[in-house]
């Protein structure tokens, strides 16, 4: 299991605060990704959208390309300028949607989860990933 899924929010808590923990979580996106990713709703589908990762006391910006073709998904961290649809949040609360903690249209209407460029794939998104 991935460290954002064992620890949950409290790696929340600790992830942006410091740098160690923060890395270790970054590096684990894509394992937890493709735990969450659920193939058969992304059959015929082909797009490319960007997730976009914030600390959430400020800092750097990290940004993963997932590509989606056919019932498959990969995940590269770069960012994805070409990218249908975007998503973007704080790496506290990305560990809280895919901990299960809270779920991802609570924080849509809370502000701390921001979608982009075309709506119908950026909402299709966390279907996909069982957010």
């Amino acid at each position: 299991m991935s460290t954002l899924q064992i620890t949950g929010g409290r790696l929340a808590a600790r992830s942006d605060n410091h740098s160690l923990p923060r890395r270790v979580a970054l590096r684990s996106v894509p394992r937890v990704l493709a735990k969450r990713f659920l193939p058969e709703h992304a059959k015929g589908l082909e797009t490319l959208v960007e997730l976009r990762v914030s600390a959430s006391r400020g800092g750097e910006e990290v940004r993963f390309a997932l590509q989606f073709a056919d019932g498959t998904m990969t995940v590269t961290r770069r960012a994805a300028p070409e990218a249908a649809a975007w998503l973007g949040g704080s790496l506290s609360d990305l560990v809280l949607i895919t901990s299960g903690a809270r779920g991802w249209t609570e924080l849509l209407a809370a502000g701390r989860l921001e979608l982009g460029g075309d709506p119908f794939t950026a909402l299709r998104v966390p279907v996909l990933l069982n957010f």
